[in-house]
């Protein structure tokens, strides 16, 4: 489905969201990305790009927007346009961006955790040491970039604290060593502080909860502790999919979105989902067979006769002490106790037969 909107005459919105999308957005919706990319239509448009990641662990675009202004109400509609309709509530949903400000104040209102990538964050600590802004006397490049290194990674290990109250005592070490790791190098504002350390203060103590380990719990991040998926995307759209032309006029752009980038990835999860399916009875046909050679031993299965019908119980000379029952189908294996017909008593019975 597509709707446009045209708020003023400066103001243009192309929203998308084809069935697939809709669907995977249904069912991987918990948890999404969000990120633009700029200079890809002639017309001086934005894309706005809405992801999630499957069980596979693949990323599939789930939404986009082509709009004349990036802000916090693009934003808003954005997400609000792709969730409309839904089982699942925007409310109970956690979002992860880069750290555009317009992207912070829009999950903030609607998301239930906003968090932010963590190689972005560091990205931006790491080019504010690289700016001579800070520095009194600008070390040799070797100097800063050893000295950049040190601290990008006390930060890192800042940044892995799990615990609330043990990261605020590290974030006063942190400051205290980054202060004398530089000593006199780094500039030094009004109140005596260096410039930096009040960028860090002022930039990123307040958004702690969401770079932070510890804002993080309860939340399966160590697959989503960045935005990467969306960023190699991206990179697909520009350079593969658009046949290396990164600027088209609006139709071929929506033409290209509706018509290749969508159905290749339709057609990628499908793949991927019959190979795995592929694979899962491959290797359960492997260990029938394994399971069947083992039965076949001496001394490792005796068959005796039950009310309930034929039953089969392994010798104890085997490991896998199973218990299993041709007669009503039940076996103690973590399959045949949640009901199954598990793949014993599957191997049991083509013997038998």
């Amino acid at each position: 489905s597509m709707e446009v909107k045209v708020d003023a005459p400066d103001v243009y919105r192309l929203y998308i969201r084809t069935p697939f999308q809709r669907e995977m957005l249904e069912l991987h919706g918990d948890f999404v990305m969000l990120d633009s990319v700029h200079k890809v239509i002639h017309d001086g448009l934005n894309q706005l790009t809405l992801m999630v990641i499957d069980e596979t662990g693949r990323g599939i675009p789930v939404g986009y927007s082509l709009t004349s202004r990036e802000d916090e109400e693009a934003w808003v509609e954005l997400l609000q346009y792709c969730f409309r309709d839904l089982d699942r509530q925007l409310g109970d949903t956690i979002t992860i961006s880069d750290c555009a400000p317009e992207i912070i104040a829009a999950c903030g209102k609607l998301a239930k955790k906003h968090l932010l990538c963590a190689f972005h964050v560091t990205q931006s600590i790491n080019r504010r040491l690289k700016r001579g802004d800070d520095w009194v006397l600008k070390p040799k490049p070797r100097e800063r970039r050893e000295l950049a290194s040190k601290i990008l990674g006390m930060f890192k290990n800042l940044r892995m604290t799990k615990d609330r109250e043990t990261f605020w005592n590290e974030w006063d070490r942190f400051l205290g060593l980054v202060q004398t790791h530089t000593g006199k190098l780094l500039r030094k504002g009004s109140d005596g502080r260096s410039s930096f350390l009040s960028y860090m203060e002022a930039t990123w103590k307040g958004k702690a909860h969401m770079w932070a380990a510890w804002g993080r719990q309860g939340v399966s991040w160590h697959r989503h502790d960045t935005t990467n998926s969306l960023e190699s995307y991206f990179n697909g759209q520009k350079y593969h999919f658009s046949d290396r032309k990164r600027i088209c006029k609006l139709p071929n752009h929506v033409r290209l979105l509706v018509e290749t980038i969508v159905p290749y990835f339709e057609q990628r999860r499908r793949d991927v989902l019959c190979g795995l399916a592929e694979n899962a009875r491959q290797r359960r046909s492997r260990n029938l067979d394994e399971i069947k050679q083992r039965l076949m031993a001496d001394g490792m299965v005796h068959v005796v006769k039950e009310d309930i019908g034929l039953g089969l119980v392994p010798g104890n000379n085997t490991s896998d002490a199973y218990e299993f029952c041709l007669g009503d189908l039940s076996c103690t294996c973590e399959d045949g106790r949640v009901g199954q017909v598990c793949i014993h008593l599957e191997a049991a019975s083509e013997l038998l037969n």
